[in-house]
């Protein structure tokens, strides 16, 4: 299990502010059995260009940073075998911007990745 957490959240020239960003990854092998859970994961207070985010929003949901790119928010990515990776929010830069960053840039706050296997 690995956590992070993220407060007081100010990015991008205040283009995104959260009070919290939590990421958990968990993985567990038992018994010849794998489990994986992001419980615990999610954004408090998150506003993006200005806009509250409800924090019910499902995982992996985008949103557009208009003349930046985009976020990907609580993503949660199951890769196999036995990996869980939650990105509090993924920043994709798409587009030339004011703030000099390259296009192609991918920004991540708040990661936890697991694993587990069997011995």
């Amino acid at each position: 299990r690995t956590t992070s957490t993220i407060e007081n959240v100010s990015l991008l020239g205040g283009l995104i502010t959260a009070t919290t960003i939590k990421a958990v990854a968990q993985d567990t092998y038992k018994s010849g059995v794998r489990t994986r859970s992001t419980a615990g994961s999610g954004l408090i207070g998150l506003k993006v260009g200005g806009l509250a985010v409800p924090v019910n929003t499902p995982p992996n949901t985008t949103l557009p940073l208009p003349g930046l790119g985009r976020v990907t928010i609580n993503e949660q990515i199951f890769a196999n075998p036995g990996r869980t990776q939650v990105n509090g929010l993924h920043i994709v830069v798409t587009t030339v911007n004011l703030l000099g960053l390259p296009v192609g840039s991918d920004i991540i706050i708040a990661h936890a990745d697991s694993s587990a296997t069997s011995f």
